[in-house]
């Protein structure tokens, strides 16, 4: 990194390579191009397919003082990989598939997925990975779940072995089928209505999809607050919701709930923690007997899990004493008001006025 204020001629960059994992040892050294944003591209020929490779960015300074990245490996493979048509597509469920040709035996303990993203252009790039299980050797598929109504995705089939990745040619798509949500009446001092499941989910008792606040693809995955608005969405251009195929998407759009609407539903509601075919969370019931179930959720910071022993539902306004927080409901026993970064990605239960 940073090798801006340097000459060309003074520093040399590549990769160290050996079959033993300490390249840096007596590895052969091949030297590659420096990019602008400080990645370093090295083109290894004459590589034995079944051996597995070990190697290392370098960078030498005045031909003197040498500097070694992380030591990674690699099988050499000639296997290719195919990305497959997507199946029993529906609002917010998908089955993608793919395949691998010219499999030989030295694949070994390899892994398949793919790369999910909004957009074919920057796939490679910032794809989200998704495993897959890998059937006979060959075939490899997986379920795609939490995905948002009336939403275009691509996809492209990778294989993963070592620290290297064989990825397939060619990037499919698929569009979610419009959603038509189901809404409740609890009788609510505002007249709000809320919807029987959350965003990106067909039942009750489906988690659905968790979103970062104001990301509409439900893709991003950036820890970055600027990244994201510092602004009230709900009901506006920039509501996470507000692109989705629901309900026609007429003039009593659904929406995101504000902190008041959360509020209200907590305020008249009792609730009571059930389990709804193996699922936890709290249902909220009203003084006209009827009810709304909503699952623990778990939120995801990056793309890890987290605290699914409870439920982050947002609503669609910030914080108004810290920025950086957007307002939320949490469950854990009971139902609670509290902030939540913006960066972290939550669950969704809509309403319609």
């Amino acid at each position: 990194l940073d090798l801006s204020n340097s000459s060309a001629s003074s520093y040399v960059v590549g990769t160290i390579y050996d079959t033993s994992n300490n390249p840096t040892v007596n590895g052969s050294k091949v030297p590659g191009t420096l990019a602008a944003d400080g990645t370093v591209t090295t083109t290894i020929t004459g590589l034995i397919t079944g051996q597995t490779y070990y190697y290392a960015t370098f960078v030498t300074l005045q031909g003197k003082v040498t500097q070694y990245g992380e030591v990674k490996s690699f099988t050499a493979t000639d296997a290719q990989v195919a990305t497959g048509e997507a199946a029993s597509v529906t609002a917010a469920t998908a089955v993608i598939a793919g395949a691998i040709g010219n499999t030989p035996e030295s694949l070994g303990d390899a892994t398949a997925g793919f790369l999910l993203y909004n957009n074919e252009e920057d796939i490679v790039e910032k794809g989200i990975p998704v495993a897959a299980e890998i059937t006979d050797g060959v075939a490899f598929a997986t379920v795609l779940d939490g995905l948002l109504p009336g939403t275009t995705y691509y996809y492209r089939a990778f294989v993963q072995v070592g620290d290297a990745v064989v990825l397939a040619g060619e990037t499919m798509s698929f569009t979610t089928e419009k959603q038509v949500m189901e809404y409740v009446d609890l009788g609510l001092s505002s007249g709000t209505k809320w919807a029987k499941w959350n965003i990106g989910a067909e039942k009750e008792n489906e988690i659905g999809a968790l979103m970062r606040y104001s990301d509409q693809t439900g893709l991003m995955t950036s820890l970055d607050p600027a990244d994201y608005l510092n602004v009230d969405i709900a009901g506006t251009e920039n509501d996470n919701l507000y692109k989705l195929d629901i309900d026609e998407n007429g003039s009593n759009k659904t929406v995101m709930p504000t902190k008041e609407q959360l509020f209200e539903l907590i305020s008249e509601t009792s609730q009571t923690v059930e389990v709804v075919d193996g699922v936890e969370g709290i249902r909220f019931t009203a003084e006209n007997g009827n009810s709304i179930f909503l699952p623990y959720t778990g939120y995801v910071e990056a793309t890890d899990v987290q605290s699914e022993s409870a439920g982050y539902y947002w609503a669609g306004d910030v914080n108004e004493e810290n920025g950086v927080y957007a307002n939320s409901m949490t469950l854990d026993g009971s139902a609670k008001l509290g902030v939540t970064a913006r960066p972290l990605a939550l669950a969704i239960r809509p309403v319609q006025k």
